[in-house]
């Protein structure tokens, strides 16, 4: 994909417009067992379902990339960010993009066949140092 598709390119990931020429790709992410086990809300998935479906924020890059992007664009001071115990490997790449565990909701996700906590995360501005976008601010 030409880098005009994407708002910010990072070393190892891009964030930008989700739109139909990428949804096979993402279809075939969302079906492999590894990723779906993640999805624990999200019905079978198909093309015109990814559709509706913006984000895919699994790597660490990705994942500052849209720190980046809410801190230094949108100005927000603070992120929250659920995942789920079942998907505990998830937590590790977003701790490493600036997020910090503040809390589980006890039993809130059925998925597999039992329910499972909730882990929250946060990250605030305070400190994030941008990946690409901090060159675009004054002085």
């Amino acid at each position: 994909m030409p880098d005009q598709d994407f708002v910010i390119t990072g070393d190892r990931a891009a964030l930008g417009v989700l739109r139909r020429e990428h949804m096979a790709q993402t279809t075939v992410w969302f079906n492999d067992p590894e990723v779906r086990r993640g999805l624990a809300h999200r019905g079978p998935p198909n093309e015109d379902g990814e559709l509706r479906w913006y984000e895919r924020m699994t790597e660490a890059g990705a994942a500052r990339l849209a720190l980046d992007w809410a801190f230094t664009i949108l100005g927000l001071r603070n992120v929250t960010l659920e995942s789920y115990e079942f998907n505990a490997g998830a937590v590790r790449p977003y701790e490493r993009a600036g997020f910090q565990v503040i809390g589980r909701r006890r039993d809130a996700v059925l998925a597999l066949g039992r329910r499972w906590d909730s882990i929250l995360t946060d990250a605030t501005a305070e400190g994030f140092e941008s990946p690409a976008l901090g060159r675009l601010r004054p002085g």
